[in-house]
């Protein structure tokens, strides 16, 4: 069964707009994808933070690759 998403519209500052318009596509899904854990599961920010980092680290995800990745959004 193919799984439904649906565009929602937040209200967020100046600031974090332009940070995030600013993201690379992948930037863009992983803080939708937080999003979606939060409220979909109603866990706090640090509970799905927790989990994602956890599997991440088991995917071979290393701090250098997590820097190459968050640095793409400044370029």
């Amino acid at each position: 069964m193919p799984v439904i998403m649906k565009t929602i519209k937040m209200t967020v500052k100046d600031k974090a707009a332009a940070n995030f318009e600013k993201l690379s596509e992948s930037g863009k899904q992983y803080v939708s994808q937080v999003v979606n854990e939060m409220l979909e599961d109603q866990r706090s920010l640090k509970e799905v933070m927790g989990d994602m980092s956890e599997y991440a680290q088991k995917q071979g995800l290393t701090p250098e690759i997590l820097d190459d990745i968050l640095s793409e959004s400044d370029e």
